[in-house]
């Protein structure tokens, strides 16, 4: 460990001698400085594209220009010889076509008086020409003869025209061809200017690299003496991380064990202690009942209030009855683990009014995981009343071969997983019963769109365990016992199974 805090301390010498402010600060001017040709070439060669695409644009409006005029002379020929009619339909086509052409054309000269001039010069003629022609054609549909229009078609001042226009065209376009090659030339060049940039770039950062490389081989064996210390205490924390896990699993266990053994003996003692002691108060309310008979007592209140006490201790066996099967529900080895299930949910609808609907499949699975599932059922259900403000829950249990399946669904207001599984102790409880038991649990849920907990459980393919013996015959024995009025109106006591308490 004195080895390695040396090392560290000839690590971090060598780092702050590699990091001084003017190393910084040089490294920070050459990065402005490529950026600042970078984008300065960037601009530059995107105005010199802009140009080349307007001087293309150009071209294509000179030859747009060039090939209307052509085809507007060629039909005007074609119906002077020929008188053939369907010449006139393109013919018209083709001069409607020409001042288009000449406005678009007209438009890539409009930032310069001498280019404007000089497209003036070209615009004129063919202007001339068009009327030269349209004369031409209306003396061809109208002459009587062929004297007139054939004169004015045989005088040069058509061609004359043409001749100008077609001039002038040409000299445009090889002044578009000139300003085009020193445009691509520019971009060649500024191509050429960022690729030195990114080789210099490229330079810089091999020769940087190198520094880099040479620096970091000699701090290598600080730095690997350094993993090792860390590993070593790493691999020691790890150790002693999964010892203290291993012993808190089991230790939960054990609690959870224990819990179950308290609650137990707990629901034991309230089966024999209470039972005697409401089984003791039924029996006197029973016989001061029937003395009140015997002595020929009708008292309208004394038999109210008799009433009353009656209900009352009704509702305290049924709540102590309750209150055993949530502690220890005896139903499991009586009934079965459907039963049970269903029967806990119907009284939780009826405590809670909330629908519970439910799909119980028979499953093969030990004593001690029919427990497990039960929790698992009750602790959601729980948290459901508490939390979820829903109105309708469905409980599914399903066999799936090779695990048994639960599942608990509810149209509450949902929450968010990542943030409250692992907080809820609730959670985290039904977690580690059905781990423990090679199990696994699944939380589906999101805010206003209720909550799905799925539990999965190995099934373990087993004899059912034999039924536990039949209640002792004698009340006193530590059977409880029942009140029950007979058709006679006498009142007689009775000795209850165990499985009724």
């Amino acid at each position: 460990m004195i080895a390695a805090a040396r090392s560290e301390t000839r690590l971090g010498k060598a780092l702050r001698h590699f990091s001084r402010p003017h190393a910084m600060f040089w490294a920070m001017l050459v990065v402005a400085l490529v950026l600042l040709l970078n984008e300065f070439g960037y601009m530059n060669s995107r105005d010199h594209l802009d140009q080349v695409d307007r001087l293309e644009q150009q071209r294509v409006a000179l030859n747009n220009l060039r090939t209307a005029v052509i085809d507007a002379e060629t039909l005007q020929r074609g119906y002077l010889i020929s008188g053939d009619k369907r010449y006139l339909g393109p013919y018209q086509l083709a001069v409607s076509r020409i001042d288009p052409a000449l406005d678009k054309a007209r438009s890539f000269y409009v930032d310069s008086q001498q280019q404007l001039n000089e497209f003036a010069g070209i615009s004129r003629p063919i202007s001339r020409r068009i009327a030269e022609m349209e004369v031409t054609v209306r003396m061809r549909q109208s002459a009587s003869g062929d004297v007139d229009w054939l004169t004015a078609f045989n005088t040069d001042a058509g061609q004359t025209y043409m001749d100008t226009a077609r001039t002038g065209i040409e000299r445009l376009r090889q002044a578009n061809d000139r300003a085009l090659a020193e445009s691509r030339l520019a971009l060649q060049r500024n191509l050429l200017a960022a690729r030195l940039v990114v080789l210099a770039v490229i330079l810089l950062g091999a020769a940087a690299f190198y520094l880099l490389v040479r620096q970091s081989r000699r701090i290598d064996h600080i730095q690997e003496e350094r993993r090792q210390a860390i590993q070593q205490e790493r691999d020691q924390l790890d150790t002693e991380v999964r010892e203290r896990t291993h012993q808190l699993s089991e230790l939960t266990t054990h609690v959870m064990k224990v819990q179950e053994a308290e609650r137990g003996r707990m629901a034991q003692e309230l089966h024999d202690e209470m039972g005697a002691l409401l089984t003791a108060a039924k029996l006197d309310t029973a016989r001061i009942k029937s003395r009140l008979g015997q002595l020929g007592v009708d008292d309208e209140k004394i038999a109210q209030r008799l009433q009353h006490l009656v209900e009352s201790l009704n509702a305290g066996v049924a709540f102590k009855r309750q209150l055993i099967e949530e502690l220890q529900p005896s139903s499991l080895a009586h009934l079965g683990l459907r039963a049970t299930l269903e029967n806990y949910a119907r009284e939780f609808s009826d405590r809670t009014e909330i629908s519970v609907e439910t799909d119980i499949e028979p499953v093969e699975l030990a004593p001690e995981a029919q427990l497990v599932v039960f929790r698992v059922m009750q602790e959601a259900l729980t948290n459901i009343s508490k939390y979820a403000r829903a109105s309708h829950v469905r409980v599914m249990l399903h066999d799936k071969k090779d695990y048994a399946l639960l599942q608990v669904l509810d149209d509450g207001i949902g929450f968010d997983v990542n943030e409250k599984a692992n907080a809820s102790y609730g959670l985290s409880g039904m977690r580690h019963r059905l781990e423990a038991m090679q199990g696994s649990l699944r939380i589906v849920s999101a805010a206003g769109r209720g909550t799905r907990i799925e539990g999965s459980l190995p099934q373990r393919r087993h004899q059912p365990a034999p039924r536990p013996a039949a209640a002792p015959s004698r009340p006193d024995a530590g059977a409880p016992a029942l009140i029950v009025d007979t058709p006679e109106g006498e009142t007689r006591e009775v000795v209850a199974p165990a499985t009724l308490g």
